[in-house]
């Protein structure tokens, strides 16, 4: 998984990053410039957990570390899918 740290240092990690995919929670596209660069990975992960409940939305909410600039920041988060099927 490659996170961008700056506008000009991507880092690979190994090892690190989301590994569930439980935390999906939907953000307005209003505050994609205060999020971080959504990967394909976890775009990926997403769909293979929640399925047709993934929109353009979707972010992982692990990958988001709050700060001043998210103050008022509106966040949805979906039902949980059956335990069962885990």
């Amino acid at each position: 998984m490659n996170v961008r740290r700056t506008d000009k240092w991507v880092e690979t990690i190994f090892g690190e990053g989301p590994s569930c995919f439980f935390c999906h929670v939907q953000i307005a596209k209003k505050y994609d410039s205060v999020l971080p660069e959504f990967q394909q990975e976890s775009a990926d992960g997403l769909e293979d957990v929640w399925g047709s409940e993934v929109t353009e939305a979707s972010r992982l909410a692990c990958e988001i570390t709050l700060d001043k600039r998210h103050d008022g920041m509106v966040v949805l988060v979906p039902d949980m899918m059956p335990t069962d099927i885990i």
